[in-house]
């Protein structure tokens, strides 16, 4: 009896499906009927307060931004729609969200910018985020921000500046130093003539 290979190959492909559809399709596993028998209960969410410095993430996050100093940007970003966060004491970041669906609690937070609050809300964490759905805002009495409790002096500069080596032989020549001073209204006009 001689045998065709391409009935061969359709014989072996229709008995391949026969065994598949009998297998799989169409029939649950028994993960899936356990999951269906078990009742679906929705878990409340934790509702949590966290106190710490109201800070827009854009900026905290690109260089560290924050504090009074930075507080005009920090509004100027909340009002942009850049997402805005709370900073606690332990260096933890929450990412700040309205409790009303599709809000970004832009009205509730963005005059608190930079400044000390008590937030109070639904804690949710999804993919690494922890977040906070912002049921109340309520203002640290008293408090600084870590910022303004300490201004930053202004850093005094000094620049070297080596010239390139000439080709002397045993001579190497010295670095010139600037330090720039800073400037006064006064010391900002021309030069007064002094007299010879």
């Amino acid at each position: 009896m001689k045998v065709n290979l391409a009935s061969l190959n359709m014989l072996i492909a229709s008995a391949f499906f026969i065994i598949l559809i009998s297998k799989g399709f169409g029939q649950e596993t028994e993960s899936s009927q356990q999951q269906k028998d078990e009742p679906k209960t929705a878990q409340e969410p934790k509702v949590i307060s966290v106190t710490g410095e109201v800070v827009d993430l854009w900026c905290y996050l690109d260089r560290g931004a924050k504090g009074e100093a930075h507080r005009d940007c920090a509004m100027t970003c909340a009002k942009a729609g850049n997402p805005i966060g709370i900073l606690d004491d332990k260096g933890k970041v929450y990412l700040l969200l309205g409790a009303e669906m599709h809000s970004s609690g832009e009205s509730m937070l963005v005059e608190h910018m930079a400044h000390q609050v008590t937030v109070k809300g639904a804690e949710k964490a999804s993919g690494g985020i922890d977040a906070i759905y912002v049921s109340s805002v309520t203002p640290v009495s008293g408090a600084t921000t870590s910022e303004a409790a300490t201004p930053k002096a202004t850093p005094r500069i000094s620049i070297v500046v080596t010239p390139q080596p000439k080709m002397v032989l045993g001579k190497t020549p010295k670095p010139v130093v600037v330090t720039p001073r800073p400037t006064s209204p006064a010391r900002r006009t021309a030069p007064r003539a002094t007299p010879r």
